[in-house]
């Protein structure tokens, strides 16, 4: 059961939108493939977190995960990116899906380390949640959400 109620969308793009959710923040993202839905949340994880347009690439890094299934693998593939930022300090502007199924993704982030004299953290993101996960096939093609504690 949730508690509270939701708070007001927040457009963010034409595919992509955060919206509040009692003290949590989400994601929805629309797209026409899967390799897509990933990319454009975690670009929309950066984007809460950091102002993406201060970020340079400097630097690429792989990154892989894996999951029991596909709502999982999402879940796993932004914790990843949040983890990464606060162990090794590493910002990511840009992602590159090089392989996703069900169980696994393989990717390539391009970005820089955290600098305190350009960089700022707008929100700190503690974890994605599984909380009103959906990752979906439709008509269209991709629909994914996700709530974010913050």
């Amino acid at each position: 059961m949730m508690k509270g109620k939701a708070k007001k969308e927040r457009k963010k793009s034409n595919d992509t939108q955060i919206f509040d959710h009692t003290a949590d923040t989400g994601i929805k993202c629309w797209a026409g493939d899967l390799e897509s839905v990933f990319e454009k949340m975690a670009k929309a994880l950066t984007s809460l977190m950091t102002d993406p347009n201060n970020i340079s690439i400097k630097k690429e890094r792989e990154i892989k995960v894996s999951a029991s299934d596909i709502q999982s693998l999402l879940v796993e593939w932004l914790n990843e990116i949040i983890y990464l930022l606060e162990t090794e300090g590493f910002l990511f502007k840009d992602f590159k899906i090089i392989e996703v199924d069900a169980y696994k993704l393989r990717a390539t982030g391009f970005g820089e380390k955290f600098f305190e004299e350009k960089h700022v953290i707008e929100q700190e993101i503690k974890a994605c949640t599984f909380h009103l996960l959906e990752l979906k096939e439709t008509a269209d093609g991709w629909f994914g959400q996700v709530v974010l504690d913050i």
